[in-house]
């Protein structure tokens, strides 16, 4: 821990050196904020790998403080007049790549909670090292201007990385200073999901036919599809309630995602007879045309990315075919299921 003051020797309009109990105030209050950086992590130890978690990664708390607190009539006075600022310095300790997550977390007056940013992540070669500083969380936080703010930055790795936070204040110049060391938990986190959606694999099921809606029942593969029908989408198969009756055939796929997820996608190809729209929870995510001009021979694939709406816990993709006459009837889908922290004890 280091304290320096202005010196006023050896020129006739220095700055007169701050008095002695608002220096004391302010290393006082830096050396709190620091540590907190290691009251944080204290507070978070828990079980290595909690019960259902199928994975786990080394969680950083660090405590940041920037700008200038205004104590303003809307905002009550936090800290000390002067300016603070954070540095949090990052080093990747292992002989491996990997990539860290950042989120970051802002704290408000009068006991009330702010938002989370949302993840961001920073690949770090083997021995490399970074810094977070005042800038960086801003943007992250989605914050501007000068103002205070403050809260935590929690920086999540799939292994152990040395964090360090260096909290300066001053009025002009730097008046205190203080480095803290912030320790890590090991903790449990739901793991990637990357799953087929693929007909003839995926548990798709039929849950209404032309006369009503029925009890989820395993769709049927189609035993010969007709020699009209597209067959680009190997190996996902053709696949059909049973029936060929003439009217409107529902499917469903249902998936879990865990709680935490993110970057959920989904991306499929497909082909139906006569014709299909298909929906992610209710929201229209394609229209397979039936057969005409612009799908001959229901042979031209349709096709999209989806990123949403996905929900925690159980998710519904609905394909809806219409049969328009009595005769051969199905569709073929081929796609994949994807999200980070995915994957359902």
């Amino acid at each position: 821990m280091r304290i320096t003051t202005p010196s006023s020797h050896g020129s006739s309009d220095a700055r007169p050196p701050r008095p002695r109990a608002a220096v004391r105030a302010l290393l006082a209050l830096l050396t709190a904020a620091g540590a907190l950086c290691t009251a944080a992590a204290a507070a978070a130890q828990g079980p290595a790998q909690p019960a259902g978690a199928q994975d786990s990664v080394y969680q950083y708390p660090a405590k940041f403080v920037c700008g200038t607190p205004d104590g303003g009539p809307a905002a009550p006075q936090l800290l000390a007049p002067g300016r603070y600022f954070t540095a949090i310095n990052v080093r990747n300790r292992s002989a491996d790549s990997i990539t860290i997550r950042k989120r970051f977390a802002l704290a408000l007056p009068l006991e009330r909670t702010g938002k989370v940013s949302p993840a961001a992540t920073a690949p770090m070669g083997p021995g490399q090292a970074l810094t977070i500083a005042c800038p960086d969380i801003r943007d992250h936080a989605g914050v501007t201007g000068a103002g205070l703010v403050e809260g935590f930055a929690v920086i999540e790795s799939p292994v152990e990385l040395d964090i360090t936070a260096v909290y300066t204040a001053g009025a002009g110049t730097v008046t205190t200073m203080d480095v803290e060391r912030c320790p890590g938990t090991r903790i449990g986190v739901c793991a990637p999901v990357q799953a087929t959606l693929n007909t003839g694999a995926a548990q798709w099921t039929v849950v209404q036919t032309p006369s009503g809606p029925v009890a989820p029942t395993p769709v049927t593969l189609v035993p010969a599809p007709p020699s009209v029908w597209g067959t680009g989408l190997s190996p996902a198969r053709w696949v059909f309630s049973g029936s060929t009756a003439p009217g409107t055939y529902v499917y469903e796929l249902r998936f879990c995602l865990c709680k935490a997820f993110e970057a959920p996608a989904i991306t499929f190809r497909m082909l139906a007879d006569d014709r299909a729209t298909v929906f992610l929870n209710g929201t229209q995510v394609l229209q397979q045309p039936a057969a005409n001009s612009v799908n001959p021979n229901f042979s031209t694939i349709a096709g999209a990315s989806v990123a949403g709406p996905f929900v925690p816990g159980i998710n519904v993709l609905r394909v809806v075919v219409t049969n328009d006459s009595n005769g051969p009837t199905g569709f073929v889908l081929a796609g994949t299921l994807s999200a980070v922290r995915g994957r359902c004890p």
